[in-house]
């Protein structure tokens, strides 16, 4: 029986992984709510696989996708994300992650990823899969290539009406450096306030 860890800072989300994955014969072994807790748990479990979404509380999830990999124990990861694979797929990939998974897709598709992660095979979108139709969204895509990781993850936090302390406590960050961020925001993105920026990311399905 395969082992899983499950990474999510919503317990409904938590609730229903454990419980699809359950009826179909997986073990799972623990259940984390951010990143450091993830990395703990992880180094004890040693589970097969690890199910995190992306946008955890105090290491965000591609760094703990990186720091997974890394261990040496061979475990496998799949990002389970409410955001589109279009902006958070290669990243992951990169990052050492085998399979990316849209919450919006359904539970089910979820499970076929980890069926398929677990026998050895990647689930990771390539990027000939996306399909923009507006130009608007060739050119949003086009910007948010240019933002780093963690600029990424301090948007989703701001857009989302997080204060920049809000965001620096979630992030285990100051700030000053979510502030940094921020203004880095505005100028790749080109936007001009917060609303400029919320209206960006609800576009995008950032938030």
């Amino acid at each position: 029986m395969s082992s899983v860890l499950v990474v999510d800072d919503h317990p409904m989300i938590l609730l229903a992984v454990r419980s699809i994955l359950e009826r179909n014969g997986y073990e799972v072994v623990g259940e984390a709510e951010n990143g450091v807790e993830a990395l703990v748990k992880h180094r004890e479990l040693e589970p097969d696989l690890v199910i995190l979404d992306v946008r955890i509380p105090k290491l965000q999830g591609i760094e703990v996708i990186r720091r997974i990999t890394a261990s040496g124990l061979g475990t496998k990861v799949l990002v389970l994300s409410s955001m589109p694979a279009e902006i958070l797929a290669k990243r992951c990939e990169m990052a050492g992650a085998s399979a990316f998974v849209c919450k919006k897709s359904g539970l089910q598709d979820l499970l076929q990823g980890v069926k398929s992660t677990l026998s050895g095979y990647n689930e990771l979108p390539a990027p000939s899969e996306f399909k923009f139709i507006t130009d608007q969204q060739v050119e949003d895509f086009r910007k948010l290539g240019r933002l780093t990781d963690q600029e990424i993850m301090v948007m989703q936090y701001l857009a989302a009406g997080a204060t920049a302390a809000e965001a620096a406590r979630e992030m285990m960050l100051s700030a000053k450096t979510i502030s940094t961020y921020k203004c880095r925001l505005f100028e790749k993105l080109g936007v001009r306030d917060m609303l400029q920026l919320q209206d960006f990311a609800r576009r995008n399905s950032i938030i």
